[in-house]
């Protein structure tokens, strides 16, 4: 539904999720589209002029596009309107605007519990603004975390071993660290050779992450 659209010849569908109409002839009336499918047009339409904004780094734009996509996406189900609410905490982070980023960031986990993306971001966020403590109460208050996707769960130890680091906890930032390359060991951002190139890498590191 956020995706850009991809079309790639006249006769694609441009709009995933869309049934293309059937053969009829030029008298019979058009059919009437779902109340979902016009949410899905619609904000189909809103997202492709949102990520056109975003190329240009013309963020207040930007901004004005989230708040209409979210306000199409009121009918969608609970994951897409998590995932408009994310989208413009990004933008407002460009725009220096932390508390709102924040307050949008909350909104889409509360909107979205099992996302485990959201979860991770909303602590990246956390930790960022200088509360560690309070990005360790999410990182290690996840459930199933044996149950992600293994780069997804790579990143998710990786990011709780900056935090224990920031937190002074070297034995258990060494701990995360060796369980995330376990998961993962082709992930990029965990080559460093140790936890002392790990703390020197700092934020970067974590923003590989």
């Amino acid at each position: 539904l956020l995706s850009k659209l991809n079309v790639t010849s006249i006769h694609a569908n441009p709009f995933p999720g869309l049934r293309p109409p059937q053969r009829q002839s030029d008298t019979a009336p058009l059919p009437r589209p779902s109340p979902r499918e016009d949410v899905n047009l619609h904000a189909s339409l809103v997202s492709r002029e949102l990520q056109r904004a975003l190329n240009k780094r013309q963020f207040k734009e930007a901004l004005g596009l989230a708040d209409k996509l979210i306000g199409s996406l009121s009918k969608a189900n609970a994951s897409s309107q998590a995932q408009g609410y994310w989208q413009r905490a990004a933008i407002k982070l460009e725009l220096k605007e932390a508390r709102q980023a924040e307050e949008d960031l909350r909104r889409a986990v509360s909107l979205d519990p099992e996302s485990a993306e959201l979860a991770l971001s909303l602590a990246r966020f956390i930790y960022r603004q200088g509360r560690a403590k309070e990005a360790l109460e999410i990182l290690e208050g996840r459930r199933g975390l044996g149950r992600m996707q293994a780069p997804l769960r790579a990143r998710w130890l990786s990011a709780r071993g900056v935090v224990k680091l920031g937190l002074k906890d070297e034995s258990g930032a060494r701990a995360d660290f060796t369980l995330a390359i376990a998961a993962d060991a082709h992930a990029a951002c965990l080559s460093g050779p140790g936890i002392e190139e790990q703390g020197r890498i700092g934020p970067a590191y974590f923003d590989a992450c």
